[in-house]
């Protein structure tokens, strides 16, 4: 099986670690949250206000802590209104050998909501606030809310961004070629911290730690993307699940930490525009 591909140094599976930092607009809010009992319309919700502001106060720095004691590096997908209120923190998770991708301006914005020249500001926005922070322009987006259209991947090809992770059709990278443009779609993570916002967080751990084994003993070509926001995933609550997928990932043997831009560059050397799956399992 899978005589064709192979991660670097002959690895079992790559792991990718995406670190969500997610900030709503002035006067907005996300639409979950800890309380169970639904608010009266056109109220001002000020404890989701709060809650969803964690991420930038203090949760993205509880798990580039997490991330140094286990060794492993990580894409951090900031909206570009981070750039605006706290550049500082930017210039911290890219000291710390992370990469930094876009995820739209604020998290309250929808794209499928816009015209095509409406996301086009947007786009040409985050990376003027990136690079006018780090100096360079981010290498990767994911669309905030999965709010994407049929627009939005041609527009950010067209602004120079060699990948994407909104791949929800694949569990391995692919070419998409527009008009004007290349771009590499990347798949997601299904399973991120905050759907263990109403359960266990000992949910998140045990779900990673058998992902984790499963692909490491049976898949051909193993990726794994583990995924987590700074605004719940870098609270003490998730702290020692989060430690348990950190540390599973950093002491399992054959793991290939790659960040999306590594798996990029391994795709290209592949010289297709998509893997073939036949090949990959083994069906003839």
């Amino acid at each position: 099986m899978n005589q064709k591909y192979r991660w670097p140094n002959e690895a079992k599976a790559a792991a990718t670690i995406s670190v969500l930092l997610e900030v709503w607009g002035d006067g907005k809010w996300p639409s979950y949250f800890p309380r169970t009992t639904a608010l009266k319309p056109g109220m001002h919700d000020l404890s989701a206000s709060r809650w969803s502001s964690f991420g930038i106060k203090e949760g993205a720095y509880r798990l580039l802590a997490a991330l140094e004691r286990n060794k492993l590096r990580a894409t951090f997908f900031m909206n570009a209104i981070v750039a605006e209120r706290e550049p500082k923190l930017l210039k911290k998770v890219l000291d710390a050998g992370h990469v930094i991708a876009a995820h739209g301006y604020s998290q309250d914005q929808f794209l499928m909501s816009m015209t095509r020249d409406e996301q086009h500001e947007i786009i040409k926005r985050c990376v003027s606030l990136f690079k006018s922070v780090t100096g360079k322009h981010p290498e990767g987006w994911v669309t905030s809310v999965y709010s994407w259209t049929s627009d939005t991947h041609q527009l950010l090809a067209q602004e120079g961004f060699k990948w994407h992770a909104d791949a929800l059709d694949s569990s391995f990278p692919a070419r998409e070629t527009y008009a004007n443009g290349n771009i590499i779609a990347l798949p997601w993570c299904d399973f991120v911290d905050n759907r263990v916002l109403r359960a266990s967080p000992v949910d998140y751990s045990e779900a990673y730690e058998s992902v984790i084994k499963y692909t490491c003993e049976n898949e051909p070509l193993g990726l794994i993307n583990v995924g987590m926001h700074c605004h719940f995933g870098g609270r003490p609550l998730m702290g020692g699940s989060i430690e348990k997928v950190l540390g599973c990932l950093a002491k399992t043997q054959g793991i290939w930490n790659a960040t999306h831009g590594e798996i990029v560059t391994w795709f290209e050397n592949q010289n297709v525009d998509a893997l073939d799956k036949a090949s990959l399992f083994g069906v003839l």
